[in-house]
C-alpha cells in the first residue's frame, strides 16, 4: 500500500509524504504539486494506522476540496473524514455548539459579504447617513475590520474614510441585527468558533481528540483569527501540516499576513521545514524570469524552482503604443497562436491588475471573433433570481433571518411596500418578537391600514405552505418554492432575452439542487451552508474552451498554456497605492510573480506608452517589474510589420526607448559607428527603430530597419549615416 501512494512522487515529495508526527511546514513552490503532496500524505497518514475520522484537511475554496475529496478517495473512501474549508468546517463545529454562544441557535442563517454590503445599506439609511460621503462599501469593510480587531473601541478611529461618528452606530446596529435574525456572516463563522474554544475547554479537548491530525492548504493565506483557531485546535499535539509559499501571499488587502507562515517555527515549536522546488508547469525560461523578480523580496524562504520540461521559449515583451493597441496586440497573438494551431483559445489568458482594464480586450475579442469568457462578472450565486430564490430558503429553515424575509416579502410583487416594512419593523422591536411574528399574527398588527393588512395575510398563508413543505430533496423543494410562489409566472411567455435569462438561470439553481441531491443526499439546511460559502473563485470555468479574462487575482490557482500580463507600467504593476508601503510594493511583486507562474510555455508580458485615464491620455512607465524579470533585454520584441502605429505617442515611445536599458551607449556620431543587427537607432525623420539586417558592404551598404512609428525601410547607409543616431547596442 505505502508503495502504491509513494508511486510517481520525487524524493523531495517523498521527504513530506512520510513525515512523521510534530509540526511540518512545507513550502511549496508554484507548480511544485503541493495538492498531490497533501493528498498522498493524507492517504499515508491512513494506511499507517490512523482513523480517516481523526483528520482535518482544511484548503481556502469548494473547488479545491472536492478536487482534494476526489484524490484522496482513491486510497481512502470515508465519509468521517473532515476535507472542507475554514469556514465550512467553522460552520459544522457551530451547528453542533453554537447552543453554548447564546442567543444564536443551531438553526441560523449564513450572509455572504453581497448581504452584509446590502445590511449596512440599510442601517445607513435607518440611521440617515450619507451614502454619497461614506460609501457603504468602505463602511462594510469597517465592520468587518472591527469585528476581527482585539480591540475595536480603539479601532474606531483608524479608517480614514470612515470617521467614528458613523462607523460606529452602524457596528452596534449591524451586530444587534444579526444577533435578532440569528444569523452569523463569515467573520463571524470564524470568529464565534475560536470564542468556543476559548471559553468551553472542555469542547476544545473534544475536538482535540477528534482531530489528531491537521492538515492546511494555502498557509500563506490565513488571517489572525484562522491562526488562532489553528493554535488552539493543534496544541498541544502539534500534529499540523502546513503547506504554502510566502512568494504567493497575494491577500493582505482582505486580512491575509504572510507574517503567520513566516511565524510558523515560532508558534508550533520543534517545527521542521521542506521545500518543493522542482515545478511540472512551466519550461525553465518562464521560471529563470519568475525566480529573478522575486529574488527582490525581502518576506521570504529563500528558493529557486526548477523545471524537467527544458528550457523552452523565453518570455516576450510587447511595448505598445497605447491601452487600445495594446488589445490590438495581445488579441491579436492569441489568434495567431489558435490559428497556427499552437494553442487553442481556451489555453490562454490575459491577466491584468483592475477590471477596469479588461473593456479593450473585451472589444478587440468581439472585433476579432474571438471567443472568450471575462470572469468576475455576476457569479451565478449573487445573481438577483438566484438570491431571492436562497433568501426564500433560509426563510423557510430560519423564522427568525429577517434579512433574507425583507428581501422576498414583496417578490413578486404583492403589494407590501417599504411604509409597510418599515412599520413591520417598529412593531417587531416595540413587542421583541421577529418581522415573520407580526406577519403571522394579525393580532400584532390589526392598526395597521386594512390594504397592508390583505397583502401581509397573502404572504403569511404563503409562508405556511413554504413552511409545510419537506426539506429533502432539495431539487424538489426548490421547484415547489418556485411554483408557490408563482415567481417564474410570465416569465414563460415572455419575449424580452432577460426574461428568458431569468428563466434560464432559475432552471439551473433546479439543476445544482438536483446535483447537490446526488452528490451528498443532504437536506436544506446543508444545501444552504454550502451555497452561502461559495466563493467568486468557485465560478471560475478553467474547460471553458474560450479565452480567459482576468485579474491576477482571480488567476490564483489556475495555468495556461500561454499567459498574456498586461498593464506592466508603474501605477498599475504595482499600483499606485503601494508606492510608499515597502510590504505593499512585496505584496505587488508577488502578485506579478503569481501571474508569471500561471504560463506553462509560452509568457508575453506587455506595457503601453500611454494610457486614458479620466478620458484623457496620460505618459506611463515601464513597470519596475520588468527589469527585475529581465525580460526583453536579450529577446527580439514581435512587432507589426506594416502600417503606422494609431494613435502612437511618439515623444513618449522616444523616453520609453531612451530608458529602455541601463547599458546605454549614449549618441555616437554616425562616422565611428560600425551598426550591428539589433542596435535601436534614431532617424531624423522616422523615429527611432530596430536595426532588422544588414546587407552591402561599403558605399552599397543598407541597413533594414522596423521604426516603430513607420514600419520598415530599407536605407542607404551612405545616405541615411548623418540623420542616425546610434540609441542602444545590441547584446547580441
Amino acid at each position: 500500500m505505502d508503495a502504491d501512494i509513494l508511486e510517481g512522487l520525487t524524493p523531495e515529495q517523498v521527504e513530506v509524504v512520510t513525515g512523521g508526527d510534530g509540526p511540518l511546514l512545507v513550502v511549496a513552490g508554484a507548480g511544485t504539486g503541493k495538492t498531490r503532496v497533501i493528498t498522498r500524505r493524507v492517504a499515508w497518514l491512513v494506511a499507517n494506522g490512523v482513523p480517516p475520522s481523526r483528520i482535518l484537511a482544511i484548503t481556502f475554496t469548494n473547488k479545491a476540496a472536492r478536487e482534494m475529496k476526489e484524490r484522496i478517495s482513491r486510497w481512502v473512501d470515508s465519509p468521517r473524514m473532515w476535507i472542507s474549508t475554514f469556514h465550512s468546517a467553522c460552520a459544522r463545529i457551530l451547528r453542533r455548539e453554537i447552543h453554548r454562544l447564546p442567543p444564536y441557535t443551531g438553526d441560523y442563517s449564513i450572509a455572504d459579504e453581497h448581504d452584509r454590503l446590502s445590511l449596512v445599506r440599510d442601517i445607513m439609511d435607518e440611521l440617515r447617513l450619507d451614502k454619497d460621503s461614506y460609501k457603504p462599501s468602505a463602511v462594510a469593510d469597517a465592520v468587518s475590520a472591527l469585528k476581527n480587531s482585539p480591540a475595536p473601541a480603539a479601532a474606531m478611529d483608524s479608517f480614514p474614510l470612515v470617521p467614528r461618528s458613523v462607523i460606529e452606530p452602524v457596528f452596534e446596529r449591524y451586530a444587534e441585527v444579526m444577533r435578532e435574525s440569528n444569523t452569523l456572516d463569515f467573520d463571524d463563522l470564524l470568529l464565534l468558533a475560536v470564542r468556543l474554544f476559548e471559553e468551553h475547554p472542555d469542547t476544545l479537548a473534544r475536538y482535540r481528540e477528534r482531530f489528531r491530525h491537521v492538515l492546511v492548504d494555502e498557509y500563506q493565506d490565513i488571517n489572525a483569527v484562522q491562526n488562532r483557531f489553528l493554535r488552539l485546535l493543534c496544541a498541544p499535539s502539534g500534529n499540523i501540516c502546513a503547506v504554502g509559499d510566502p512568494d504567493q501571499a497575494i491577500y493582505g488587502w482582505r486580512g491575509a499576513d504572510i507574517g503567520n507562515i513566516m511565524r510558523f517555527e515560532k508558534d508550533f515549536k520543534g517545527a521542521r521545514v521542506l521545500k518543493l522546488t522542482r515545478n511540472f508547469r512551466s519550461t525553465n525560461a518562464i521560471l529563470a524570469a519568475a525566480n529573478r523578480l522575486i529574488a527582490n523580496n525581502a518576506m521570504r524562504y529563500s528558493k529557486e524552482l526548477r523545471s524537467d520540461r527544458g528550457e523552452g521559449d523565453p518570455p516576450v515583451l510587447l511595448m505598445c503604443g497605447d491601452d487600445l493597441d495594446e488589445a490590438r496586440r495581445v488579441i491579436g497573438k492569441v489568434r495567431e497562436l489558435v490559428e497556427s494551431g499552437r494553442a487553442a483559445p481556451g489555453e490562454c489568458a490575459v491577466l491584468y491588475r483592475v477590471n477596469a482594464q479588461s473593456r479593450p480586450f473585451e472589444e478587440e475579442c468581439m472585433v476579432r471573433g474571438v471567443p472568450h469568457v471575462l470572469v468576475g462578472a455576476v457569479a451565478f450565486f449573487r445573481r438577483r433570481e438566484i438570491k431571492d430564490v436562497i433568501a426564500y430558503l433560509r426563510v423557510i429553515f430560519n423564522p427568525l433571518d429577517s434579512l433574507s424575509l425583507q428581501r422576498i416579502i414583496n417578490r413578486p410583487a404583492r403589494g407590501i411596500g417599504p411604509g409597510t416594512v418599515a412599520r413591520l419593523k417598529e412593531r417587531a422591536a416595540e413587542r421583541g418578537v421577529g418581522m415573520l411574528d407580526v406577519v403571522l399574527d394579525p393580532a400584532l398588527r390589526d392598526d395597521f391600514p386594512k390594504r397592508a393588512n390583505f397583502s401581509l395575510d397573502g404572504f403569511a398563508s404563503l409562508y405556511r405552505k413554504l413552511r409545510a413543505l419537506p426539506h429533502k430533496p432539495v431539487a424538489g423543494l426548490v421547484r415547489s418554492v418556485l411554483e408557490i410562489t408563482a415567481y417564474t409566472k410570465g416569465l414563460s411567455a415572455s419575449r424580452n432575452p432577460a426574461d428568458a435569462e431569468v428563466l434560464a438561470n432559475l432552471g439551473q439553481l433546479v439543476n445544482e439542487a438536483a446535483r447537490f441531491d446526488d452528490e451528498t443526499g443532504g437536506d436544506l439546511r446543508d444545501f444552504l451552508e454550502t451555497v452561502s460559502l461559495v466563493s467568486d473563485a468557485d465560478d471560475v470555468e478553467e474547460e471553458s474552451g474560450a479565452l480567459m479574462l482576468m485579474t491576477l487575482h482571480a488567476a490564483k490557482g489556475l495555468e495556461f498554456r500561454y499567459v498574456f500580463l498586461t498593464g506592466m507600467e508603474e501605477g498599475l504593476l504595482p499600483h499606485d497605492r503601494s508606492k510608499d508601503e515597502p510590504h505593499a510594493l512585496e505584496e505587488e511583486r508577488r502578485l506579478c510573480y503569481v501571474g508569471m507562474t500561471r504560463a506553462k510555455d509560452g509568457l508575453f508580458l506587455s506595457c503601453a506608452a500611454r494610457r486614458r485615464a479620466y478620458g484623457e491620455y496620460r505618459p506611463t512607465r515601464p513597470s519596475r517589474f520588468l527589469r527585475e524579470t529581465g525580460v526583453g533585454r536579450r529577446t527580439p520584441v514581435p512587432r507589426p510589420r506594416t502600417g503606422p502605429l494609431m494613435n502612437f505617442d511618439l515623444e513618449a515611445f522616444r523616453r520609453r526607448t531612451s530608458q529602455a536599458s541601463a547599458e546605454k551607449t549614449g549618441d555616437e556620431p554616425p562616422g565611428a559607428v560600425a551598426y550591428k543587427v539589433g542596435d535601436i537607432i534614431e532617424h531624423a525623420q522616422f523615429g527611432p527603430g530596430r536595426i532588422e539586417k544588414i546587407s552591402g558592404r561599403g558605399a552599397a551598404t543598407k541597413i533594414t530597419v522596423f521604426f516603430r512609428h513607420y514600419g520598415t525601410k530599407v536605407l542607404v547607409l551612405e545616405y541615411a549615416a548623418p540623420k542616425l543616431v546610434l540609441k542602444r547596442r545590441s547584446k547580441d
